[in-house]
């Protein structure tokens, strides 16, 4: 399992500093099933935001991974419309969440998730999002914002996606 990042790789390392999607909110991608859902390992940084933002984002990150599943990440995702979310508890600063964003609507412009966050076998969080393909926001670079090489590998994101039927894709 990839560590946790902390000091300077708090946002994984980037060849052009704040120009790339910050993923410091997972821990390990666990699954990524082509055309269906996410599922990731999350936790919260020391900040002064909100946790229950927080949270929405990882939600967000998660079903982001589903997404650019679809265009084998070829393509930049944005988050793009929160419609509703529920808390049940507090969430621990210290807790690690399972994040599970499953694809509710999907069209090639972007899809709706629903996203569910539990902590020790307890709900946390739910939520439903709408993510949006929103091309290739650089295209000088010529490369994915959102999905840069160096959070492909640091994750192996490649690796863990699979088929609908489970079977590496």
């Amino acid at each position: 399992m990839p560590e946790p990042a902390s000091g300077d790789d708090a946002c994984l390392p980037s060849s052009q500093a704040g120009a790339d999607m910050r993923w410091n909110l997972l821990v390990e991608v666990l699954q990524i099933e082509r055309g269906h859902c996410a599922r990731t390992i999350g936790r919260l940084p020391e900040s002064l935001v909100s946790p229950e933002f927080l949270i929405i984002e990882m939600m967000a990150q998660t079903a982001g991974l589903a997404l650019g599943a679809q265009h084998d990440f070829e393509t930049d995702v944005v988050f793009a419309k929160l419609d509703q979310a529920s808390f049940e508890k507090r969430p621990s600063p210290t807790a690690e969440f399972s994040v599970e964003a499953m694809i509710e609507e999907w069209r090639e412009e972007g899809s709706w998730f629903q996203g569910k966050v539990s902590s020790c076998g307890k709900d946390v969080a739910q939520a439903r999002l709408l993510l949006l393909n929103a091309g290739c926001l650089n295209s000088a670079a010529g490369r994915s914002v959102t999905f840069h090489e160096d959070f492909m590998r640091h994750y192996h994101i490649r690796e863990k996606v699979t088929a609908r039927t489970g079977q590496v894709s």
